[in-house]
């Protein structure tokens, strides 16, 4: 079972990750993420400056993203509105809400809601999903509960704020 995650793991970085994709999405950091976090002036380049949640003065970093290089996403961090100069962040970071408060989550198996689903979370979950990849306004999201669930989430239900619940 392990080398079989391991090696789908493979092939989706492959395939995902060895490409560059233009983005219009949004994505946050985990509000309970409390880290100094890198953004680089490239790719895996020089470090530019660092951005840190803080919980007590309730700021939290969100981030529009405009394209991805491999695992690195290039983005304009936000905190409390105010937008900080672009730069690079690995993807690890990168995470997203479901908007499907009372329905079903369905994760596509291709960036378009026409395209078969790959995955249907019956309820909603309000942990954050793994950002993996984007193309356009769709991302590419895991989440681990119990198991692994990846798949592109459509746009509508994406909910990158911090603050709100996106209703």
């Amino acid at each position: 079972m392990k080398f079989f995650l391991f090696l789908s793991g493979v092939i989706i970085n492959i395939s995902l990750f060895g490409q560059d994709n233009k983005c219009e999405c949004g994505g946050l950091l985990d509000i309970n993420n409390l880290k100094k976090i890198s953004i680089l002036k490239k790719p895996d380049g020089p470090h530019k400056y660092f951005i840190q949640n803080n919980k007590p003065k309730e700021i939290f970093y969100s981030f529009d993203i405009l394209q991805q290089k491999n695992n690195f996403f290039q983005v304009i961090p936000f905190a409390m509105e105010k937008a900080l100069d672009t730069g690079w962040i690995n993807g690890s970071y990168l995470k997203i809400y479901a908007r499907n408060y009372s329905s079903k989550l369905i994760l596509y198996s291709k960036p378009s809601s026409s395209s078969s689903s790959q995955v249907v979370i019956k309820k909603y979950n309000p942990d954050t999903y793994q950002i993996l990849a984007c193309r356009g306004k769709w991302v590419y999201v895991r989440l681990i509960k119990n198991r692994i669930y990846e798949g592109w989430l459509d746009p509508n239900m994406q909910c990158d704020n911090p603050y709100t619940t996106c209703n």
